[in-house]
């Protein structure tokens, strides 16, 4: 009788804890930071909220030991991230189940993990970044940080909602603006990070951006419509993009579709002059694509492999079909990479893959 009291008194304790402290999200998942090689790595330190006095903690996750104290009087912390040098935790908090009142509350706040201030906190970011959660892309080295969101338009007053760029260095936020021509403007599902240029890449509807990194201003636009009936269409949806091996040329593509109408589009742009040629990609604008060592031969991917000789093409864009078509592998493709100026390998379910791009051949291991 005595052993069953014990036990039953052992599980109130242990329910008492996990009570006590609270995991966001019932975190059986731990948010440790991913980057074991991160400047500021330290294994086993978690955020954790404490429900009942209301605090916002790191932990060590293995022994439970309080190690800081980043913020008290706290409501519903939530959705948190590491910076990729795992000196720097963001999370959101407010209420998420009552997103119209958010505007009133902290919406995303970033600590310094070493230090435990509070670095940066935008208020009302659901109000000023549209009714969704914000996306952090982080540069590499943790010394910048481009702050967007996951609506794709245009918000209630008629603008585009606004994108942030943090210098962590300076502790200095930098709005990025768009001309007043782009009305789709980036929608950012695709950020690179470019330091040969000091540029910002991001995917938009109908066109590539790219901002200057310092001063956030629009360095360059790269357009990607299609051309039917004689007539350019923006696409609807995103405009994802890739670079030349040696990073000369861009590769603009993408696809819209709805009940009547097919819009896929793909240009290959030199990036110093802004000269682009398009190719008609046919009734499929989605894949993954590569240009050769050379830029002479553009490729596209997904369950069959399509290939342009961007050197002879016709000069009406329409008869700018593929010069080759295969089968390729029998999984989707996901990834493409040239050995040479004319052996592509392919990454799929099917593994990895040499394909001649002239004959079509799978080249045997």
């Amino acid at each position: 009788m005595r052993g069953r009291i014990t036990f039953l008194l052992m599980i109130i304790l242990a329910l008492s804890n996990l009570i006590t402290i609270n995991p966001i999200f019932a975190q059986s998942n731990p948010k440790i930071c991913p980057n074991m090689t991160g400047e500021f790595y330290r294994p086993n330190y978690v955020p954790i909220y404490d429900g009942v006095n209301k605090r916002l903690l790191i932990v060590d996750w293995n022994t439970g030991a309080e190690i800081s104290i980043l913020k008290q009087n706290i409501e519903f912390p939530y959705l948190f991230s590491w910076s990729p040098n795992c000196r720097y935790l963001i999370g959101r908090v407010g209420d998420y189940h009552n997103w119209n009142e958010c505007r009133d509350l902290d919406a995303l706040v970033i600590w310094d993990s070493t230090t435990t201030e509070i670095v940066l906190n935008l208020k009302g970011l659901c109000d000023t970044l549209g009714d969704s959660f914000p996306r952090i892309y982080w540069k590499p080295d943790s010394s910048m940080a481009l702050i967007t969101n996951w609506f794709n338009g245009w918000n209630s007053e008629g603008s585009s909602p606004p994108r942030f760029i943090w210098h962590t260095d300076k502790n200095e936020l930098i709005e990025i603006k768009l001309k007043p021509e782009f009305v789709y403007g980036p929608n950012m599902f695709q950020v690179e990070w470019d330091d040969q240029r000091n540029w910002i890449w991001a995917s938009g509807r109908g066109a590539v951006f790219a901002f200057d990194q310092q001063t956030g201003e629009l360095a360059a636009h790269f357009e990607n419509t299609k051309l039917f009936s004689g007539r350019r269409y923006a696409l609807a949806t995103v405009s994802y993009f890739d670079f030349s091996p040696d990073h000369t040329k861009i590769i603009a593509y993408g696809q819209s579709r709805d009940d009547n109408y097919t819009a896929p589009a793909m240009r290959v742009y030199d990036i110093a002059s802004g000269q682009g040629v398009e190719v008609n990609v046919e009734l499929n604008g989605k894949g993954v694509v590569a240009l050769s060592p050379d830029n002479r031969y553009l490729v596209m991917g997904y369950q069959a492999l399509r290939v342009w000789d961007l050197q002879t093409l016709p000069e009406v864009v329409e008869d700018r079909l593929p010069h080759f078509r295969y089968e390729g592998p029998q999984a989707m493709v996901q990834s493409l990479r040239f050995i040479d100026g004319t052996i592509l390998e392919t990454t799929s379910n099917d593994g990895i893959q040499l394909w001649d791009i002239l004959t079509g051949n799978l080249i045997p291991e």
